[in-house]
């Protein structure tokens, strides 16, 4: 998936996760599964434009990363990240750590039933690559994004929330963020592999993506089907 296709990408699920909110808060439902699966997006022209706050440009230069943020946010440090907030709470927040092999086996289910094992109710899931995922969840009244994305040497995850009422609003003001997102990774996954990492053994190797893979007591198997 190239680039543009992975940003229109992002925003098509950010917009389809803040109507499913959007949903959640009106039904004032508290039990709302509705997870994404991952379909080809090309276009994004059917998002409505809306007008901005004025943004600026964050930039990490050690890791080169980028992304617009609101001029107005007062920046801090929370929980020893970079965060910009304003001044209802909202926030958004960068994290960077250094490269975990377990990132490579996170799956839907995995993400999911770790956020409901914390208390929290999924709404989203989308997988965006061999090495980026994006997904949403709410706690009592607010809604969190985050777009987690990795190479061999470094975790990224930026992360915005918010309370879920202000949702809909947001989400042009959202989408956008996460479409200025850029990184110059210095250790990319290529976009056919995979890595595949073995607990028991502590190590890890890579396959193509496209096979198919078998895990079964310890044992990995991947077939092209081809």
């Amino acid at each position: 998936m190239n680039e543009n296709v992975q940003k229109n990408w992002i925003v098509i699920v950010l917009v389809i996760a803040v109507i499913i909110c959007a949903i959640a808060v009106y039904i004032n439902q508290k039990q709302l599964p509705a997870y994404i699966d991952e379909h080809p997006i090309e276009d994004i022209s059917a998002i409505p434009e809306a007008d901005l706050p004025d943004m600026e440009t964050y930039t990490d230069n050690q890791i080169k990363i980028s992304f617009d943020r609101p001029s107005s946010w007062r920046q801090i440090t929370m929980d020893g990240n970079i965060t910009f907030i304003d001044t209802d709470g909202t926030y958004l927040m960068l994290q960077i750590s250094e490269y975990r092999p377990t990132i490579n086996m996170a799956t839907e289910s995995s993400v999911l039933n770790g956020l409901t094992a914390a208390g929290n109710q999924p709404l989203s899931f989308a997988s965006l690559s061999t090495s980026a995922f994006l997904f949403s969840y709410q706690s009592k009244s607010i809604l969190t994004f985050e777009y987690v994305t990795w190479d061999l040497k470094n975790e990224c995850r930026l992360i915005f929330s918010t309370e879920a009422s202000k949702a809909e609003t947001m989400s042009p003001f959202i989408s956008h963020i996460y479409a200025s997102f850029q990184w110059d990774k210095s250790s990319p996954i290529p976009e056919d592999i995979r890595f595949f990492y073995n607990e028991f053994g502590s190590f890890e190797f890579a396959y193509p993506a496209a096979w198919e893979v078998r895990v079964s007591n310890e044992a990995f198997s991947a077939i092209n089907k081809d």
